[in-house]
Parts: C-alpha cells; structure tokens; sequence
C-alpha cells in the first residue's frame, strides 16, 4: 500500500488518467478490506483526478459502467491479473471514462431541458401565482422526496396554500404520492429520478474509445 501511495504521488510523464487506470487495479488487490475494495477504489478515482487538476469537483463515479458491462469488466480483469494483458484493461477502463463522462453530460442536459420546460409550463398556466410552485421545485431538483409538513415550514405557507402546490404538481405529473395518507403525506420527483436512473448503455467488446 506504500508503494502505491508513493507511485500515485510521483512526480512523473504518464498521464493522470493512465495512472488511474493501473491504481483501479492496484487498489483491488490490496488486503484494505474483506469486501469492497473495488468500491473504495472507484470512489477514489475522482478525488485523485481532482488532486491532479483534471476534475474541478468529484463528480465522476464509474460504478454505472462496469456494472452495466460487468461479463466484460471480469473479463479485462482477469486478463490483467493471468495474462499480464494490461493494454485490454486499459482500453477498456479509458472506453469507461469517455462514456461516463458522455453519459454525465447528456443527464445533466436532459435536466437542464425538463428544469426550462416545467419552469415554463408552471408559469404558463398559473401567470402570477407560479412564485410558491417555482420554489418548490427548485427545492425537488435538490432532493427529490417531500413530507407535505415539512415543505409547509420550508417555504413559509399556510396549509392550505402547500396543499394547493402539492395537488397540482401531482396533477401536472411532477410529483407523485408514495403514501395514501391524508397527512404526512409523502411524494417523489419521479421524472427526475427516472433520468437520474436510466440505464447505462452496454459496450460492444469491439468499439473503439
């Protein structure tokens, strides 16, 4: 363990990315835990990029592609460790990194878009009184569960006027009842843990980066 914390704190020519592709491996192997080496490793990786300077926040996690491609992921892992066949590992874990970060950047689009269009579809159909439900759904892209009681004392609002917000967002399709209570009512932002969600796309063994 020594000597890969040396290694990764080496001044030397190989890039960082390169470097992430050998410790991901190393990491693995090293008796830290009984279980969930892997685990700890791929939450690592970001905050090694980021001490590199190619990250600016750890917002990278790669758990979505090996597990969607997980037949494949063994495959290139044992190579490495049976066959010493690190070019395969290599260019699949780089193959990872570019479709984590596509997959990243179209999810992040794709909430941008549904932010713009439910911000103009509320302000379409309630004109001045759109203020309260703008709020609120500013606060579901932050967490994306509810209790009715505690949104009342987020945004300010009597009773009545949080019931009004909540039955039309779960009118409009936004938030949707995870309980049948009359109180403590509790709901999610389903659209938006269904792009959070999406499955990551499988890769075909021979695509290239």
């Amino acid at each position: 363990m020594l000597d890969l914390e040396q290694f990764l704190h080496k001044r030397n020519s190989v890039p960082g990315i390169i470097i992430n592709c050998h410790y991901s491996l190393t990491i693995r192997d090293c008796p830290l835990f009984f279980d969930g080496n892997g685990r700890i490793g791929r939450i690592l990786m970001p905050l090694y990029l980021v001490d590199k300077g190619l990250l600016s926040k750890p917002l990278f996690y790669m758990s979505a592609f090996f597990e969607a491609n997980k037949d494949n992921y063994y495959k290139k892992l044992m190579g490495s460790r049976l066959k010493n066949n690190f070019s395969d590992w290599i260019m699949f874990f780089l193959s990872g990194i570019g479709q984590t970060a596509r997959h990243g950047i179209e999810t992040f689009m794709a909430i941008l878009d549904m932010k713009n269009n439910l911000t103009e579809k509320i302000h379409n159909e309630l004109g001045n009184r759109f203020s309260n439900n703008l709020r609120l759904l500013d606060e579901l892209f932050e967490t994306p569960f509810i209790q009715v009681n505690q949104t009342k004392e987020k945004l300010c609002v009597s009773s009545t006027t949080v019931k009004y917000i909540v039955d039309y967002l779960v009118e409009i399709e936004i938030l949707q009842e995870l309980t049948n209570n009359k109180r403590n009512r509790l709901l999610t932002f389903q659209p938006y843990l269904s792009l959070l969600n999406k499955p990551f796309p499988i890769q075909n063994d021979d695509k290239k980066i």
